[in-house]
C-alpha cells in the first residue's frame, strides 16, 4: 500500500545564514543527516501552521514566514511512500541564542549561500 506524506519545513533566515538541523544517530528515518526543521502536517492544519508549529518543537524558535519558497516531491527508497514537501521562508522572531533542539536531533549549524543540492547526499536530507 502506497501512502502520501505531505510535511513542511522552515527555511530560517538569520544575518544571511540558514538554519539546518542534524538528525540524531539513533533516528529512525535518515540518521546523521542534515536537513532543515520541519516534519510532518497534521490532519486538518495548514502548510503554513505546520511549519512554525514543527520549527518550534525543533528549535524553540518562534518563526514568521516571509513567503513560500518551495514545492518537491520524492517517493521513498521503498516506494511505499509519496512525500511532498512545502517549503517557507521564514524569520525568527524569538532569540536564536535560545535554540534548543529536540530529542530527534544531534546537532545545528547556521550556513552561507543554502543550496541543499550542493551538499553532498550522505549528509543532508534534502
Amino acid at each position: 500500500m502506497k501512502h502520501v506524506i505531505l510535511i513542511s519545513r522552515a527555511c530560517i533566515v538569520h544575518d544571511g545564514k540558514v538554519l539546518v538541523v542534524k538528525r540524531a544517530n539513533n533516528d529512525k528515518y535518515n540518521p546523521g543527516k542534515f536537513t532543515l526543521p520541519g516534519g510532518k502536517i497534521e490532519l486538518g492544519e495548514t502548510p503554513e501552521e505546520a511549519c512554525i508549529r514543527e520549527a518550534k518543537e525543533e528549535t524553540n524558535l518562534d518563526v514568521e514566514i516571509l513567503k513560500f519558497r518551495n514545492l518537491s516531491e520524492f517517493r521513498s527508497l521503498d516506494s511505499h511512500h509519496h512525500i511532498i514537501v512545502f517549503e517557507f521562508l521564514c524569520k525568527a522572531v524569538s532569540d536564536v541564542r535560545d535554540i534548543a533542539l529536540s530529542k530527534e536531533h544531534a546537532a545545528f549549524d547556521w550556513v552561507d549561500n543554502f543550496v541543499p543540492q550542493t551538499f553532498p547526499r550522505e549528509n543532508f536530507l534534502w
